[in-house]
């Protein structure tokens, strides 16, 4: 979902791509901090991992991370996860309400250790938020 400020001038807006949990727990990220941002000048994209809802309706518990590997070859999820977030930040580039040197990223759990790779190869995304990651102090992951 596209969020947008609204009565703040005609922007450029900084963009937000915000990414909640890939848990049914925490769901309409639009309602929590999507709208919270576009109150405050932020144009905001919410989306979450693909490992929520794959192909055929497939999670990370029935098979996602599977058909991904059998679509894409060597690919690990948290690639695919980055590589998602590079082309949603494409998209809002492509907004005339964005400016596009400044993109962020923040995400919650699995969104939140996505959020920690997109730091790290996505440059075009200039700044990002990890909330409870779930990353250990010794690097393990299990992503």
């Amino acid at each position: 979902l596209l969020l947008l400020p609204k009565n703040q001038g005609p922007g450029p807006f900084p963009a937000v791509i915000a990414w909640s949990s890939s848990t049914p727990d925490f769901t309409e990220p639009e309602k929590w901090w999507g709208s919270w941002l576009a109150s405050r000048g932020y144009v905001v994209l919410t989306s979450w991992s693909f490992i929520r809802h794959y192909r055929d309706g497939t999670t990370a518990r029935t098979g996602a991370p599977e058909k991904l590997y059998e679509r894409f070859g060597h690919w690990l999820p948290i690639a695919k996860m980055v590589h998602d977030a590079r082309r949603e930040a494409e998209y809002l580039m492509s907004r005339k309400e964005v400016d596009p040197q400044r993109i962020g990223f923040i995400g919650f759990s699995l969104g939140a250790k996505a959020a920690v790779y997109v730091a790290a190869f996505a440059p075009e995304i200039t700044a990002t938020v990890a909330l409870d990651p779930h990353i250990a102090v010794n690097g393990g992951t299990n992503w």
